[in-house]
């Protein structure tokens, strides 16, 4: 049998990834979630627009959500960023963040490498959004989602 997105991270990964999501947005005004799932039919990039859509992460105010969406049982992984992010920081840099969390993920880390995906990730959006002022509003939540 097939082990299940739900199934592949356990309440002490979706911890530390929420952790993660908390430690990154606090140096940056972007928001950052993370989405698993079982399957994905075609392409991950393609799904994982369709899911950033279905979770309203589009709303944000200065349009700086970025979603990392794997597909558990397809092998299959995907950053989808904003379009203002998306060209602020290119697509390698998206696809450098996909290789990562291949690496430890062959080795059985799933919680450690969306966390390390996720402090990448905050690190170039702190580049891009940073916090400026006191203000710096959570905008979405921080929780894993999961789909079918």
């Amino acid at each position: 049998m097939k082990e299940t997105a739900r199934q592949l991270l356990n309440e002490a990964g979706q911890e530390q990834v929420v952790k993660a999501i908390q430690a990154a947005e606090r140096c940056c005004t972007a928001e950052i979630r993370v989405h698993l799932e079982d399957v994905c039919h075609g392409d991950a990039l393609k799904r994982a627009s369709a899911v950033f859509a279905q979770l309203k992460m589009h709303k944000t105010a200065e349009r700086n959500g970025v979603l990392i969406y794997v597909a558990v049982q397809s092998h299959k992984m995907a950053v989808f960023a904003d379009a203002g992010i998306h060209e602020k920081a290119g697509a390698l840099f998206w696809q450098k963040e996909v290789d990562l969390m291949k690496q430890h993920f062959a080795l059985g880390d799933y919680g450690g490498g969306l966390s390390r995906a996720i402090e990448e990730a905050g690190r170039i959006l702190a580049r891009f959004y940073p916090v400026l002022n006191s203000a710096n509003p959570d905008e979405l939540s921080n929780d894993v989602s999961f789909g079918s």
